[in-house]
């Protein structure tokens, strides 16, 4: 590919998907397959690269979002006639391998997208790819750039935006410098009165898209709702949105301090879920040493909202919301992490708000893995999720909660309402740094 060999590349990479979809075959399990797609993440980029490099920005895409939704494609391989070698030990003859797929998903998608449109990144060794698509179809640019640089300032930008007490103009010159370089590439494409969808890859995952600064000095927020959404395939997994009401069942949870050291109270947990339940009919609150796991597990079957108010912790060892309960065998708060809810208990969920520190979590670079809370409740099929990306203020968490209840019981989508809350919040001279309005990030669909 590097020396402009079309026909060598081609064959290479024909080679190469051909016994990497073997593999993929071969794995009756889900978290396998999606080990597997880490594994051979080079061999699908450099095919992605490979399209790019031909101008092909449609088929480049198309490949990049079947790459992205591997683990959930495996039974409906586009190598359908590898016949009898699946579940064999010996792998096919890379000489007989068919032509490369030709995958339509995202062709197909383009004309339910008339009030949005979606920005999908994909990291590569000598740059960025950057693809814009909605009903008016599909374009692309390549940012050719060293990709350290970049991750440095995406780092920086987010630990501005997490300090309230950090230079407001050092994080708009950096949210500027981003916005040139990530967005104002296809800026041409955005047009008003749509929704941006981002669909972030690697470190890219970690910026605060709506406190990136435009060319004329405002923030992105100001422009539209935001939200952020899994690879397409994932998308396409995710249950039908219905709106949410009054009426809808409601499990909100508020636990203001657990057992675990470190972990002071938080005076306003109590206060938020008590303003959150109030706008339901028929809210069931879980307070403090109500709030057990079993109970929780119980009460979540059949609600459409979850909300939780609260402390989270995440670190390698261990990940999740903070209950007041005491694990018998550690004798430390139990938590409620990515293995705690099954997909069953979560069946009828819309809305989830986990209202703590960082329960946004992170992912492995490149993977669409579930190994955080968030994960695993999109991976249950949750369409729409709300997280933090830092260590909130109580007391703002709690006016930011109240404004975005009020305007989705008042019959707003959850991306809008998100949106007037922190255009609300931005708007008080007190808290117009990202800290206090940029803090919870919308995962899912409209």
């Amino acid at each position: 590919m590097r020396h402009s060999d079309s026909i060598s590349a081609e064959a290479a990479l024909r080679s190469a998907i051909f016994l990497a979809e073997w593999a993929l075959n071969s794995f009756p399990s889900e978290n396998d397959r999606r080990e597997w797609a880490e594994q051979t993440r080079g061999a699908y980029r450099n095919l992605v690269e490979w399209k790019l490099r031909q101008g092909d920005a449609t088929s480049a895409l198309e490949l990049w979002e079947w790459y992205r939704g591997a683990e959930l494609r495996a039974s409906d391989s586009t190598f359908r006639h590898l016949g009898g070698t699946l579940g064999t030990n010996l792998p096919p003859d890379p000489r007989d391998a068919p032509p490369l797929p030709t995958p339509n998903v995202v062709t197909a998608q383009l004309p339910l997208l008339p009030d949005q449109t979606v920005i999908a990144y994909g990291s590569f060794s000598d740059g960025i790819a950057v693809w814009v698509y909605d009903d008016r179809g599909v374009s692309s640019r390549w940012i050719p750039t060293s990709l350290p640089p970049v991750q440095d300032m995406v780092i920086r930008f987010q630990r501005l935006c997490s300090d309230q007490n950090s230079d407001i103009a050092t994080l708009r010159t950096t949210g500027r410098a981003l916005y040139d370089l990530l967005i104002g590439p296809i800026e041409e494409r955005l047009g008003s009165g749509r929704t941006i969808v981002f669909e972030p890859d690697d470190f890219l995952e970690d910026i605060p898209w709506e406190a990136l600064v435009d060319p004329s000095a405002h923030y992105l927020l100001e422009r539209s709702p935001i939200f952020l959404e899994p690879a397409l395939y994932r998308t396409m997994h995710l249950r039908p949105t219905s709106a949410i009401t009054k009426n809808a069942q409601a499990l909100v949870i508020s636990v203001s301090a657990g057992q675990e050291e470190g972990l002071t109270p938080l005076v306003d947990a109590d206060l938020e879920a008590q303003t959150v339940a109030s706008g339901f009919q028929s809210a069931h609150w879980l307070q403090g040493t109500t709030a057990t796991l079993s109970a929780i597990r119980k009460e979540i079957r059949g609600s459409a909202v979850f909300h939780f108010a609260g402390h989270a912790i995440s670190s390698p060892q261990r990940s999740g919301l903070v209950l007041a309960e005491t694990d018998p065998d550690t004798h430390v708060s139990r938590l409620v992490g990515a293995e705690s809810l099954s997909a069953r208990e979560t069946g009828s969920l819309q809305l989830a708000v986990l209202s703590a520190c960082q329960t946004a979590g992170e992912s492995a670079a490149g993977s669409p893995g579930t190994n955080n809370l968030v994960e695993s409740l999109l991976h249950a099929g949750v369409p729409h999720v709300v997280a933090s990306r830092w260590n909130v203020d109580s007391h703002e968490t709690a006016e930011f909660m109240k404004r975005f209840y009020s305007r989705l019981l008042a019959g707003v989508d959850v991306p809008d309402a998100i949106n007037a809350a922190e255009l609300a919040i931005a708007s008080q001279p007190a808290f117009a740094h990202p800290y206090f309005w940029a803090a919870f990030e919308l995962r899912g669909v409209r």
